[in-house]
């Protein structure tokens, strides 16, 4: 799960992850752009998408995507990335495990999941644990090509006919 949480993290956690800052803010080929992972109890899914900007061809804008993800199949982060990813993990565990109302919808789902609310406890140090070989080879394990379906949604005018 941390995995999947700190890839999902990478590529698409914020206007200035990996995904929306070279999609949208660099190459301006989408109006937005992200990563959605679906956990499943038998085997999941890891959808990726974007919105092409007007003009964009729907198969250029694939073309930009499919760049950003063999990236983090072949290549390390590197450390500055990755003490980014960190401080944003980090954060994100502190924010939501201070509150009264983040403890009371927290414990319940570590009861449930893990058997143990005390492995709420743990939850830091698990992602803290992950190193950026492992985000490597999570992404290559699961982001595979020849296991994809790939989606255009597009305006009846340019439907192919």
């Amino acid at each position: 799960m941390q995995l999947i949480d700190m890839l999902t993290t990478l590529l698409s956690g914020g206007q200035s992850a990996r995904i929306y800052k070279e999609l949208v803010d660099k190459q301006q080929k989408a109006v937005f752009a992200g990563s959605v992972p679906l956990a499943l109890e038998d085997s999941g899914q890891f959808i990726v998408y974007a919105i092409a900007n007007m003009g964009v061809p729907a198969d250029e804008l694939e073309k930009s995507l499919q760049e950003q993800i063999d990236k983090v199949k072949t290549e390390l982060i590197s450390e500055k990335e990755f003490k980014k990813l960190q401080n944003q993990i980090e954060t994100r565990i502190t924010n939501s495990n201070s509150t009264d109302a983040g403890l009371a919808g927290a414990l319940p789902a570590y009861y449930v999941f893990y058997g143990n609310t005390n492995e709420i406890n743990h939850e830091l140090e698990k992602y803290m644990a992950v190193t950026r070989e492992d985000i490597k080879n999570v992404a290559d394990k699961y982001l595979k090509n020849n296991e994809r379906v790939v989606l255009y949604y597009l305006p009846k005018s340019e439907e192919k006919k």
